[in-house]
């Protein structure tokens, strides 16, 4: 009798044994699941991102400010359909309402709109140079694009 019941407390403590080692697998499986999943997402932040600050810089021609005003109203259009609100951007600018050169979110006396984030607008000088900055929002995306005419 007295086998039996060390028997049983021998295999009960193994079973106990068994179930902690388990449950420390399981958590340790989720906690680095969660780490590769925050990995995954800084980088598609990252790349969705550099689509847009590839053009950022001081003196940029305006052929490619054209390309960046196309690529940023084609995204927005495709994130305003899919209610993907985090990726709208808002271009501003304080380009001068001559000759064409306007951006979205423009008005006569060069202060910001509400942001136009689909609208198609007329295109910049070519042949001019722009600086062009952006600014992040909470969670790391693009929110703003500034398009500023560099003078001369």
């Amino acid at each position: 009798m007295e086998n039996a019941s060390k028997a049983l407390i021998i295999a009960g403590a193994i079973l106990l044994s068994i179930v902690l080692i388990t449950l420390g697998v399981v958590i340790i499986g989720r906690g680095q699941e969660a780490v590769d999943k925050a990995n995954i997402d800084d980088q598609v932040v990252s790349t969705w991102n550099q689509k847009f600050t590839s053009y950022a810089g001081d003196s940029v021609r305006g052929t490619d400010v054209n390309i960046l005003i196309n690529a940023v109203l084609s995204s927005n259009a495709t994130n305003k359909n899919a209610g993907d609100t985090d990726k709208l951007i808002k271009i501003t600018t304080t380009i001068k309402n001559t000759s064409k050169e306007e951006a979205p979110g423009v008005t006569p006396n060069n202060t910001t709109s509400a942001p136009i984030y689909t609208k198609s607008c007329d295109k910049v000088n070519q042949s001019a140079k722009y600086n062009v900055t952006v600014t992040y929002g909470d969670k790391g995306y693009i929110s703003e694009i500034n398009i500023v005419k560099v003078k001369g």
